[in-house]
């Protein structure tokens, strides 16, 4: 089992409830876990929501060039449900 089978098998779950919670309560949000493979030793999977008014909390903005440097002015999160459903948001 790779590092990015647990975060999709275990992690990921727990984040969709977790994202659910600071999106109803607007609670900003920064969660990164790095996740590489064979195939990308630099994947990691990044959650930065904002929290009161739509703002995002200014030093999460600031740190995300440095957790995600290729991810440029783009943030994706990636919430799937217990049926498996996704939602891909991005941020701009």
């Amino acid at each position: 089992m790779t590092k990015e089978d647990i975060y999709d098998e275990q992690i990921n779950p727990l984040m969709g409830e977790i994202i659910q919670i600071c999106k109803q309560h607007n609670i900003a949000l920064i969660f990164s876990a790095h996740i590489p493979n064979d195939e990308d030793p630099d994947l990691a999977c990044t959650t930065h929501l904002p929290g009161d008014g739509g703002e995002f909390y200014p030093a999460f903005a600031k740190c995300m060039p440095i957790i995600r440097p290729s991810a440029g002015a783009v943030v994706h999160t990636k919430v799937v449900d217990s049926q498996g459903s996704a939602t891909i948001t991005a941020y701009l």
